[in-house]
């Protein structure tokens, strides 16, 4: 099998342009759940997954087949979803639950539980600056090593662990915070 074969990226670039159909097909969900997670807004989201794909068609000569094909359009993902929130300029927003498929628990209070755990998270999660985020979402969210994002993100690998901790400890703050005032 032949990296055209095995990357429809590589065989797009090498002029195949029924290949960009595979990389849409591929990517496509991938780069919504990036984009989601850091605009915390559906229709957003899937317009910065759909510019990142028209961007990827667009400008496929900028990748240089050093970084992985998949580097190459997170990158331009963040980027894009970072800036689409900066232009905003408006605070993240209130978390949309999820359906969580927890088909284990036996009980609906347990579900319960899961479920306000789970938006707990999500609105700390919403409170990180974009950056933070957007490391925070490639490593944990999408599985990524801190060099692959790294690589996504345009940074030295120190950058990156320096700012998935001051993530952490954001996280940690925000989590904190939220759940003061749940008590009161």
């Amino acid at each position: 099998m032949t990296d055209d074969e095995t990357c429809p990226g590589l065989a797009f670039k090498h002029g195949n342009r029924a290949a960009f159909d595979l990389v849409v097909e591929k990517y496509r969900e991938r780069l919504y759940r990036i984009a989601y997670r850091i605009l915390r807004d559906h229709d957003e989201a899937w317009d910065v997954s759909q510019e990142t794909l028209i961007r990827a068609y667009q400008k496929i000569d900028a990748w240089d087949g050093g970084a992985r094909f998949y580097t190459w359009l997170y990158r331009i993902a963040t980027n894009l979803a970072i800036d689409r929130h900066r232009r905003k300029g408006r605070e993240s927003r209130a978390y949309e639950a999820y359906d969580p498929q927890v088909s284990t628990e036996p009980t609906a209070f347990e579900r319960l539980v899961k479920q306000e755990q789970l938006q707990h998270m999500e609105r700390a999660v919403a409170t990180l600056p974009p950056g933070q985020r957007a490391v925070l979402v490639l490593r944990h969210y999408e599985g990524l090593s801190l060099q692959e994002i790294a690589d996504v993100r345009g940074r030295a690998l120190g950058t990156i662990k320096s700012t998935l901790f001051q993530a952490f400890r954001n996280l940690k703050k925000a989590m904190q915070l939220d759940s003061a005032k749940e008590v009161k």
